[in-house]
Formats: C-alpha cells, structure tokens, sequence
C-alpha cells in the first residue's frame, strides 16, 4: 500500500462509514487504522467488509489539547507493527476532514514528508503560539531542540515509514508512551483537564516557566510538536506542501467554492478541513454527491 491513514474517531457510524467510503475512492492503496474514543459507544463490526480497515483494540479517552492525540497515533503505529502492515507512508487524517480530489498517492511519492514551519513563540498572526510556549518548558522531549523545533496541524501531514521508524526508535518515544499511558485513561480524564486549565493560568500570568515541567505534556496538542520535527532527519530537506486546504480565514469554516477550487487548480491540496460531522451536512453531502462513492 501506499499510506496508511491514522484516524480518531468520536463521531456516528453513517460519518464514520462516510470517511471510510471517501478515503477508498480518492486514495485506493491505503490502509485506514481507527482510534475508537474510550467512552464512544461503537458497533465495529459494520467495518469488516472493508479488507483495508483496522480497529484499533487500545482506547484512549482523548480530549482537546491535553496530548491524547499524540497517543492515538503512536497507539495506530504499534498496531500496524503488530499486523505487520506494509505501506510507504504514516499519515494523520482528521475524522473532520474529507478527500476533494484524486492525486494524494502520486503527490506524496515525491517527498520524504511534509512540510513543517520552524516553532517560534509567536505564530503568523503575531500572538504567542500556544504550543510552543508549552513545548519550551515541557521537559518530556529533550531530543528535540527548543532553539530549532517544527510545528504544523497534522491534518494533512505525510511522513515516510522509514523516517518515522527511525524517529521513534531515536526519540525512545515509546517509553514514554508506556509510562504515561495510565494517565490518557478515563478515569484521569479530568486530572488532564485541570492541569491544561491550570496552565493557562499561569500563562496569563505570565508565570508558565513555574509550572511543573513534567505535567506540561498533559497541557498541549503535542503532536503538533512530535510528528513534524521528522523534517530533521530529511537529510535532503526533500519536502512536500501540506496536503489539507483549511481556510483560516473563514474560521475553519469550508465552502463549496473552496472545493471547486481546489478541484479546478492543479496545487498540492487534495483534502479539505473542517466539514461538519454529521452526514447530511451540506459540505459533506456535497462532496458525496459530486464524487462516485
């Protein structure tokens, strides 16, 4: 296979299938792992026509930036290790987004992975950049630089295998994966809330450098931080444009327009963020409708 598609997934079966259905016909050599939500209640054997879909048997109770996601994704990486799974490159796909337009699989062969910009305190808007701020003081990934770290959303992202493989193995990531996995269970659910909480306390009060470095990791969408600094072992700096067009400028909000114009124009956008999930929403019966699955 070409990819494999790493999802969480915390919405009804009929939007779930609805992915799976677009992920098949605009990218035909793919692998789709599913991260099923702890608490989500979710009858997976609907799934079992699909060859190319796993369910993933580990469960997180993900939450809004609190490191979750990053535990998912090493969570779906482990599982396609365990099945021996054989694909050229890890890619993270939002359950909000959907493929417009054919292509991904060719576009991606040429890179090593995607591009990623360099973490500063500040993001393109001039305001203090959320992750890094917390990034900075978070003692959890001392094997990548603070003075030269990437960041990017992940939706869209594309890494090859071997450069992932080699990431983790260099990052020993998975010891801190299986340390701290208890604490991405239900029952400290609301533990990681209040320290994220917390936190933007004492960032508004400008004292964030004070607060427990080792509980920063539980305060941030650090898989913002830990999937896009594999640029660094791009010994060729060989990278390609991220893949997902979301529009910042309409608050996320994805219009028709948007989709014909990225089906019209030959540029390195494939899919699209956010569409609503729910599976008569007027983007996504859209794209349904114009597409033949």
């Amino acid at each position: 296979m070409t990819c494999l598609f790493s999802i969480a997934v915390h919405e009804e079966y009929d939007c779930v299938l609805d992915m799976i259905q677009n992920l098949n016909y605009y990218v035909p050599e793919c692998y789709i792992i599913l991260h099923i939500k702890q608490d989500f209640v979710f009858d997976v054997k609907n799934f079992s026509k699909f060859s190319n879909v796993f369910i993933n048997p580990e469960k997180f109770m993900t939450g809004y930036v609190d490191g979750s996601l990053l535990y998912v994704h090493l969570s779906n990486f482990l599982l396609a290790e365990k099945l021996s799974l054989k694909y050229q490159y890890f890619s993270i796909f939002g359950s909000n987004q959907l493929f417009v337009k054919k292509g991904y699989e060719n576009y991606i062969k040429q890179y090593d992975c995607s591009k990623a910009q360099i973490c500063t305190q500040k993001d393109l808007y001039g305001k203090m950049n959320y992750q890094y701020t917390r990034f900075f003081y978070d003692s959890s990934f001392p094997y990548i630089p603070k003075n030269h770290s990437f960041w990017c959303a992940p939706e869209g992202t594309f890494y090859k295998y071997n450069l992932l493989l080699e990431f983790i193995e260099k990052s020993n990531i998975l010891d801190y994966y299986n340390i701290n996995k208890k604490f991405y269970l239900k029952n400290n659910f609301k533990y990681r809330e209040f320290l994220r909480d917390l936190s933007k306390l004492f960032s508004k009060l400008k004292l964030l450098f004070l607060f427990p470095k080792v509980l920063l990791k539980y305060t941030y969408a650090n898989e913002e931080i830990f999937f896009p600094n594999i640029n660094q072992l791009s010994k060729n700096s060989n990278f390609g444009d991220n893949t997902c067009y979301i529009n910042w400028e309409n608050n996320l909000n994805i219009s028709i327009t948007d989709i014909k114009n990225i089906r019209e124009n030959n540029s390195h956008f494939f899919s699209v963020k956010r569409v609503d999930r729910k599976y008569n929403d007027p983007i996504r019966k859209y794209i349904r409708e114009t597409s033949t699955y």
